[in-house]
Protein backbone atom coordinates (compact mmCIF):
# COMPACT_ATOMS: atom_id res chain seq x y z
CA UNK A 1 0.00 0.00 0.00
CA UNK A 2 1.57 3.22 -0.92
CA UNK A 3 1.85 5.82 1.90
CA UNK A 4 2.46 9.25 0.88
CA UNK A 5 5.25 10.42 3.93
CA UNK A 6 7.51 7.29 3.13
CA UNK A 7 7.27 8.17 0.13
CA UNK A 8 7.96 11.48 0.72
CA UNK A 9 11.23 10.51 2.58
CA UNK A 10 12.03 8.24 -0.05
CA UNK A 11 11.62 10.74 -2.71
CA UNK A 12 14.05 13.34 -0.68
CA UNK A 13 16.55 10.78 -0.29
CA UNK A 14 16.92 10.17 -4.24
CA UNK A 15 16.52 14.34 -5.26
CA UNK A 16 20.44 14.42 -2.31
CA UNK A 17 21.39 11.59 -4.15
CA UNK A 18 21.60 13.61 -8.00
CA UNK A 19 23.65 16.51 -5.71
CA UNK A 20 25.64 14.39 -3.51
CA UNK A 21 27.17 10.89 -2.32
CA UNK A 22 25.02 8.67 -0.39
CA UNK A 23 28.30 9.19 2.41
CA UNK A 24 27.73 12.67 2.26
CA UNK A 25 24.20 12.80 2.63
CA UNK A 26 23.00 12.97 6.88
CA UNK A 27 19.64 11.89 8.23
CA UNK A 28 19.02 15.40 9.07
CA UNK A 29 19.08 16.95 5.58
CA UNK A 30 16.79 14.00 4.33
CA UNK A 31 14.01 15.13 7.23
CA UNK A 32 14.44 18.35 6.46
CA UNK A 33 14.45 17.97 2.65
CA UNK A 34 11.10 15.98 3.48
CA UNK A 35 9.28 18.06 5.87
CA UNK A 36 9.16 15.26 8.27
CA UNK A 37 10.87 15.25 12.16
CA UNK A 38 13.00 12.92 13.23
CA UNK A 39 10.42 10.68 14.68
CA UNK A 40 8.62 10.25 11.18
CA UNK A 41 11.91 9.33 9.48
CA UNK A 42 12.75 6.63 12.60
CA UNK A 43 9.11 5.18 12.15
CA UNK A 44 9.50 3.98 8.70
CA UNK A 45 13.22 3.49 8.10
CA UNK A 46 15.90 2.33 10.71
CA UNK A 47 18.50 4.23 9.54
CA UNK A 48 19.76 5.90 6.25
CA UNK A 49 21.13 2.38 5.16
CA UNK A 50 17.34 1.18 5.69
CA UNK A 51 15.89 3.81 3.26
CA UNK A 52 18.59 3.42 0.63
CA UNK A 53 17.11 -0.55 0.76
CA UNK A 54 13.68 0.51 0.17
CA UNK A 55 15.02 2.82 -2.41
CA UNK A 56 16.35 -0.06 -4.04
CA UNK A 57 13.04 -2.22 -3.64
CA UNK A 58 10.99 0.18 -5.55
CA UNK A 59 13.45 0.56 -8.37
CA UNK A 60 13.46 -3.56 -8.68
CA UNK A 61 9.91 -4.17 -7.91
CA UNK A 62 9.22 -1.54 -11.01
CA UNK A 63 11.68 -3.39 -12.88
CA UNK A 64 10.32 -6.98 -12.12
CA UNK A 65 6.90 -5.55 -13.22
CA UNK A 66 7.77 -4.01 -16.09
CA UNK A 67 8.99 -7.27 -16.93
CA UNK A 68 6.69 -9.61 -16.01
CA UNK A 69 8.61 -12.20 -14.29
CA UNK A 70 7.72 -15.11 -13.15
CA UNK A 71 10.47 -17.38 -12.79
CA UNK A 72 13.89 -17.63 -10.85
CA UNK A 73 15.94 -17.32 -14.20
CA UNK A 74 14.03 -13.97 -15.15
CA UNK A 75 14.64 -12.58 -11.91
CA UNK A 76 18.18 -13.01 -11.26
CA UNK A 77 18.32 -12.07 -15.13
CA UNK A 78 16.79 -8.82 -14.51
CA UNK A 79 18.03 -7.91 -11.39
CA UNK A 80 22.00 -8.59 -13.51
CA UNK A 81 20.79 -6.40 -15.93
CA UNK A 82 20.10 -3.40 -13.69
CA UNK A 83 23.55 -3.77 -11.79
CA UNK A 84 25.22 -3.88 -15.10
CA UNK A 85 23.26 -0.95 -16.20
CA UNK A 86 23.91 0.95 -13.23
CA UNK A 87 26.97 0.57 -11.68
CA UNK A 88 27.05 3.58 -9.75
CA UNK A 89 24.22 2.34 -7.54
CA UNK A 90 25.53 -0.42 -5.91
CA UNK A 91 28.43 1.69 -5.41
CA UNK A 92 26.07 3.53 -2.97
CA UNK A 93 25.91 0.53 -0.50
CA UNK A 94 28.84 -1.08 1.95
CA UNK A 95 31.23 -3.47 0.82
CA UNK A 96 31.05 -5.92 3.67
CA UNK A 97 28.31 -6.69 6.00
CA UNK A 98 24.29 -6.27 6.15
CA UNK A 99 24.37 -2.75 4.07
CA UNK A 100 26.37 -4.82 1.08
CA UNK A 101 25.04 -4.91 -2.36
CA UNK A 102 25.53 -8.81 -2.09
CA UNK A 103 23.05 -8.94 1.36
CA UNK A 104 20.60 -6.77 -0.40
CA UNK A 105 20.57 -8.60 -3.66
CA UNK A 106 20.52 -11.98 -1.44
CA UNK A 107 17.14 -10.29 1.06
CA UNK A 108 15.46 -9.33 -2.17
CA UNK A 109 16.12 -12.11 -4.57
CA UNK A 110 14.78 -14.41 -1.40
CA UNK A 111 11.99 -12.56 -0.74
CA UNK A 112 10.87 -12.15 -4.56
CA UNK A 113 11.87 -15.55 -4.97
CA UNK A 114 9.74 -17.29 -2.54
CA UNK A 115 6.73 -15.36 -4.14
CA UNK A 116 7.25 -16.09 -7.64
CA UNK A 117 7.69 -20.22 -7.15
CA UNK A 118 4.76 -20.39 -4.54
CA UNK A 119 2.78 -18.00 -6.96
CA UNK A 120 3.71 -20.67 -9.38
CA UNK A 121 3.23 -23.76 -7.16
CA UNK A 122 0.35 -22.55 -5.79
CA UNK A 123 1.26 -23.28 -2.48
CA UNK A 124 3.93 -22.51 0.62
CA UNK A 125 7.06 -23.73 -0.09
CA UNK A 126 8.25 -26.46 2.79
CA UNK A 127 11.13 -26.20 4.94
CA UNK A 128 13.64 -27.73 2.69
CA UNK A 129 11.90 -26.10 -0.12
CA UNK A 130 12.38 -23.17 1.65
CA UNK A 131 15.88 -23.46 2.17
CA UNK A 132 16.56 -24.45 -1.75
CA UNK A 133 15.60 -20.82 -2.42
CA UNK A 134 17.78 -19.78 0.19
CA UNK A 135 20.70 -21.14 -1.27
CA UNK A 136 19.90 -20.25 -4.70
CA UNK A 137 19.59 -16.65 -3.97
CA UNK A 138 23.04 -16.79 -1.86
CA UNK A 139 24.58 -18.31 -4.83
CA UNK A 140 22.67 -15.87 -7.43
CA UNK A 141 23.78 -12.11 -5.08
CA UNK A 142 27.24 -13.78 -5.17
CA UNK A 143 27.13 -13.79 -9.21
CA UNK A 144 25.82 -10.78 -9.50
CA UNK A 145 27.86 -8.97 -6.98
CA UNK A 146 30.68 -10.17 -9.11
Amino acid sequence: MENPIRNAVIEAFVNLLKKKSYEEISVAEIIRKAHVNKTTFYRYFRDKADLMDAYFQMIYDQALTDAKVDSLEDLFAILLQSARDNPEQCAMFQTSGYNSFRSFIYRYTYKMGKEIVEAGWGRPLDEIEDLHIAYFCAGGSQIIEE
